[in-house]
């Protein structure tokens, strides 16, 4: 698991510092384009009114110029008005349209793109209106007209856009600053230290843990409900911790008296079933002096259940024995070849037996012991549990998926029902009388090994109604 200086790029605060650059810049930008935008059509309103003003200053003067038809006095208007910035050409005319002045004025050189960008032939006009005072009428006397060139203006303009985008990116860099400091402040900040206190807090090694300490200013807040959240699960995983310790010595203590126990059922156990079992038979080979029926029928009574129960102890102790043998080793075996001695080597076989492989069956992850074991159980299950109402058949098939043999063991016996066949893979568990040979272990056996090996076993219907096993083993690892 990679530490807090391990992120790299990937950490929070690369990806929160581009993303705060990314909005500041964004935010800046529309900002500046809000403001160029704002300042473009003021200053269109602004040639307009300031337009207006100037014809409004010189109205009267035109008025009494276009009246009395003055020439003189128009050109001297006229003249005043090219004093004002941006105003190319002025003219006045009278009622009938008579041009009583005209003046014009040199603009100066300037791109095409900037006297174009406003206009550099803007009209603006007033009609000339003569009141007599003392007759309280008004007479239109004439038209006053100018031209405003928009260069000086969009001159100005585009200098108020060059300061405009220095501030804005001077804008953007503080709001940038800003916002990455409050969310560092705030979040980033907290959350790394937060990090970093539970990395060394943590020991793997020893599983030791310690509550973090909590972030100063963020008690109440999410921050806060963070580490409190934190500190419960590290006092859960440090129960957790104690109980799996203590588990793990139980299981220790388990282990060592199930070892004592395989031990002691090795020897102690099996020893007074051997002797029942040899007296008894000395008792037998005298039975021509045991004249009384009842008293050869508890020998042989005797003599069977020592066997059983010599068989019991034998099955018992190979069962304890698989939790200290390593099933799941990496020595690998061809199950062709061991089912086939298997077979060639199984007592009981009627002559009337059909056995079918499925060739060719694949080299598999698993000790031959184990997988020697592993059929003989099920050929002689198949044997031992056949249908005496018809020849016996056995097919053996094996399928590969991804790095797994999938097995399929199947016959046409007597069959296990749905209901029982999670139970017979309990320990000594029989469906039969005890008349016929068995100890119930032989399945469960099977079972253990296969789950050792990481493996599952399960039983389904097999030949005409008889019993199929299935199971997977690792396949063997070609390099």
């Amino acid at each position: 698991m990679p530490t807090v200086s391990e992120f790299g790029q990937n950490s929070l605060s690369r990806r929160q510092a581009l993303w705060v650059v990314i909005v500041a810049l964004v935010a800046g930008l529309m900002l500046s384009i809000g403001v160029v935008l704002r300042d473009y059509w003021q200053t269109r309103q602004s040639i307009e009114k300031s337009a207006h003003q100037i014809l409004d200053s010189v109205e009267a003067g035109a008025v009494q110029a276009a009246y009395t038809l003055d020439k003189d006095l128009a050109g001297d208007i006229l003249a005043g008005l090219l004093k004002f910035d941006g105003v190319g050409e002025a003219h006045l005319t009278s009622e009938h349209g008579q041009l009583l002045a005209v003046r014009v004025r040199q603009a100066p050189e300037r791109p095409a793109w900037e006297t174009s960008f406003f206009g550099d032939h803007l009209v603006f006009s007033i009609n000339l209106v003569h009141t007599e005072p003392q007759q309280a009428t008004t007479q239109n006397v004439g038209k006053l007209e100018i031209v405003v060139n928009g260069g000086d203006a969009a001159r100005a303009y585009f200098q108020r856009v060059g300061t405009e985008a220095l501030m804005g990116l001077l804008r953007t860099g503080m709001l940038a600053w800003l916002m990455l400091w409050i969310s560092q402040r705030l979040v980033t900040g907290p959350l790394r230290d937060v990090a970093r206190s539970l990395e060394s807090n943590i020991d793997t090694a020893s599983g030791n843990v310690k509550m973090l300490a909590m972030p100063a200013t963020h008690e109440r807040d999410e921050i806060g409900i963070l580490v409190v959240r934190i500190n419960k699960l590290l006092s859960d995983v440090a129960q957790h911790v104690q109980e799996r310790e203590a588990n793990i010595a139980a299981l220790a203590r388990a282990n060592a008296e199930l070892t004592r126990l395989g031990e002691v059922m090795a020897h102690h156990f099996q020893e007074p079933a051997r002797r029942l079992t040899s007296f008894a038979q000395r008792l037998l080979s005298q039975s021509s002096a045991i004249t009384d029926p009842d008293s050869r029928q508890s020998l042989y009574f005797i003599d069977t259940q020592a066997k059983r129960l010599s068989e019991l102890v034998r099955d018992a102790q190979r069962y304890l024995a698989l939790d200290h043998a390593k099933v799941g080793t990496t020595s690998s075996a061809n199950s062709g070849a061991v089912l086939r001695h298997c077979i060639a080597v199984a007592s009981e076989k009627p002559a009337d037996a059909e056995i079918v492989l499925m060739e060719p069956l694949p080299t598999v992850r698993l000790a031959e012991k184990f997988l020697r074991e592993l059929f003989t159980i099920l050929l002689d299950n198949a044997l031992r549990y056949r249908d005496s109402h018809r020849p016996l058949r056995i097919e053996v098939s094996a399928t590969i998926q991804a790095d797994r043999a999938v097995f399929r063991f199947a016959d046409n016996g007597s069959g296990i029902a749905p209901e029982y066949r999670e139970q017979v893979l309990g320990l000594f568990t029989r469906l039969v009388p005890n008349t016929i040979p068995g100890t119930g272990m032989g399945l469960a056996l099977a079972y253990k090994m296969i789950s050792l090996a990481g493996g599952h076993f399960q039983i389904e219907d097999g030949i005409e109604g008889g019993t199929g096993i299935v199971f997977d083993l690792p396949l063997e690892v070609t390099t």
